[in-house]
């Protein structure tokens, strides 16, 4: 068996502990017990949106609706194929209407993320959607997945 420290979560604050297990499996099975954990970890989701092939201006990186009150948190993009010659830049729609944020994947790299410093409100029905509003100017990139990270407003 291997230790493994465990970090506190901040808006947490419980102090670090160790703990003695065989796979970090378990060891999140352990640390997620305790009650106030288990509420913190009920209140994030993700959620993956996929891109099969090339992406192009204005093409629109699927649509995930809210079933609740929450705040979208932070969108990472992982590109098998990254823009060359250019960022690949997606806008963050809500219900249609564009946010005034992007996450961007810049020029010869395959990964973007923003999280925001104020979280996008979302209430039950609201589509969020990515729309390319950029490419790489010799390849635009492709074969995206963009993952969505919410947090329930209680």
């Amino acid at each position: 068996m291997s230790q493994i420290n465990l970090q506190p979560i901040p808006s947490i604050g419980r102090p670090p502990s160790t703990v003695e297990k065989s796979s970090m499996r378990e060891t999140l099975d352990l640390y997620s017990k305790s009650e106030t954990d288990a509420k913190f970890a009920a209140t994030v989701s993700t959620n993956n949106l996929v891109w099969a092939g090339s992406i192009q201006v204005p093409d629109e990186i699927g649509t995930w609706e809210s079933l609740g009150a929450e705040e979208l948190t932070a969108v990472q993009v992982s590109a098998q194929q990254g823009p060359v010659g250019d960022d690949l830049t997606l806008e963050i729609t809500k219900s249609g209407t564009g946010t005034g944020e992007f996450v961007i994947v810049p020029d010869g790299m395959l990964h973007g993320k923003v999280v925001f410093a104020t979280p996008i409100d979302l209430a039950e029905g609201d589509l969020v959607t990515l729309v390319c509003t950029g490419v790489g100017s010799t390849s635009g990139g492709g074969f995206l997945t963009v993952t969505l990270v919410r947090r329930a407003v209680t």
